[in-house]
């Protein structure tokens, strides 16, 4: 890996963790949410300041600062782990997730890292998920100005009993340096409205302080013109060996969204761990409502190689947007 012959304690370090044969990562809001409690830990844990942080359906991209290229290596095992055992009990899969080994590039000097922190925070303008950077969700850039930018803040005192043991829950988890996990998420989700739920996301990443923002933002003088540096350049990364498609991520959304129109709310429960036979019917079935290609229900799927989906009239029926958070407040 570009980075590991030899240490330095100033510089930035840029991460980038693809998933083995390129399969999603994500597909639910709480599987981001739980990454990200995940990483927070780890960050603790091994004495990381993180800079920056952007989750893609793919993969996963850090900036951080460190003791040493061994607390890095320690930081970024424990959090694959981690989330691994999640997603195989969450899926019903097994096997490796992530691909090894990580990509690691060492970033010296303000115009290095300040070109390193565009790159990752302009990840989703570049795959077409958002016009701005800080409309994404999942690469927390918005928290650096507003802790509620995707949902309406609230005096907790004012907001219901289930959101308030909700948020004692997750202040528990965080004190304890545990990350959230899967059941509790699950049974909190049923207890709440899909307002609390935007509005307990925020919380609990101000809760899991995972992105040093001062640190940041002292690279730019302020949050202002961090976003203008941002909306008059993407940045570049030429030291690792990042895989690239111009194409637009949002197909995965809209995969996503079909899948549940066609097979349910709940189908994410099983749809991994069918047999390799029924994950290429259920292909079929979703190529002619999204119009996606074989590689990218491939990857939806998780199927070891891009199927032979026949084509079918295509129906009238409109799949709606996902709903995705497009901007912050």
């Amino acid at each position: 890996m570009k980075g590991r012959d030899s240490f330095d304690g100033q510089a930035v370090y840029h991460i980038y963790q693809r998933t083995k044969d390129g399969f999603l990562l994500f597909y639910r809001g709480k599987d981001y949410i739980i990454f990200y409690t995940m990483v927070a830990v780890a960050a603790r844990r091994y004495g990381i300041k993180v800079l920056g942080f952007c989750q893609m359906v793919d993969h996963t991209h850090l900036l951080v600062k460190a003791t040493s290229l061994d607390s890095i290596r320690r930081f970024v095992q424990h959090y694959n782990k981690s989330y691994t055992v999640y997603f195989h009990q969450q899926y019903g899969t097994n096997g490796e997730l992530f691909d090894g080994p990580f990509g690691i590039a060492k970033k010296v000097g303000a115009k290095a890292i300040r070109t390193a922190i565009a790159y990752l925070y302009n990840n989703p303008v570049e795959k077409k998920l958002c016009r701005q950077a800080e409309a994404y969700h999942w690469n927390y850039l918005a928290y650096a100005d507003n802790p509620y930018p995707f949902s309406e803040r609230r005096n907790l005192a004012q907001s219901s009993n289930a959101f308030r043991r909700a948020v004692r829950e997750v202040n528990d988890f965080s004190s304890r340096n545990r990350p959230l996990n899967g059941v509790m998420l699950s049974q909190i989700e049923d207890s709440l409205d899909p307002e609390e739920i935007k509005r307990l996301v925020d919380r609990i990443v101000g809760i899991y302080k995972l992105i040093d923002y001062p640190l940041t933002l002292s690279f730019y003088g302020d949050y202002e013109t961090m976003l203008l540096a941002f909306h008059s350049n993407t940045g570049s990364e030429y030291d690792i060996d990042e895989e690239f498609s111009p194409e637009s991520d949002t197909i995965y959304y809209r995969i996503a969204k079909a899948a549940v129109n066609l097979f349910g709310k709940d189908c994410f429960n099983g749809i991994l761990s069918a047999t390799e036979a029924q994950r290429e019917k259920w292909a079929a079935r979703l190529a002619n409502y999204t119009r996606a290609s074989r590689r990218q229900l491939f990857k939806f799927l998780h199927l070891p190689r891009p199927v032979p989906v026949r084509a079918e009239a295509p129906s009238s029926s409109r799949v709606p947007a996902p709903p995705y958070p497009r901007s912050p407040r």
